[in-house]
């Protein structure tokens, strides 16, 4: 249940909101209103290299996280198409999924 933290913690995830980075979260916000999902807690990752991806074990413990060279380097339109992924693992539960596979396949490795 903690892998969340644990992989944001690694890539040294800030949580950010609408004061400190407001038209990143605004299209994550936007996103998931059109989704229909709860609102993913957002962070940024200050990283030259452009990546996102998303966690959590469920769309009510969601988390989503950017780094700083994808905000940079993208454009608005991008970043949304982007983020817009994230949110579909989010919808379709892809990291709890693939938590279970991960668990499964070590314990017939084992």
């Amino acid at each position: 249940w903690n892998a969340d933290k644990m992989v944001l913690s690694m890539n040294r995830a800030v949580e950010v909101d609408e004061r400190n980075a407001p038209e990143y979260y605004a299209i994550v916000q936007t996103l998931a209103r059109q989704a229909g999902l709860p609102m993913p807690k957002t962070y940024l990752i200050d990283n030259p290299q452009p990546n996102a991806f998303a966690t959590g074990r469920n769309p009510q413990n969601a988390a989503v996280a950017a780094t700083t060279g994808l905000l940079q380097q993208l454009s608005h339109e991008e970043v949304a198409a982007v983020m817009a992924h994230e949110l579909a693992h989010v919808q379709h539960r892809d990291t709890l999924t693939m938590t279970i596979v991960a668990t499964l396949a070590g314990a017939i490795s084992m």
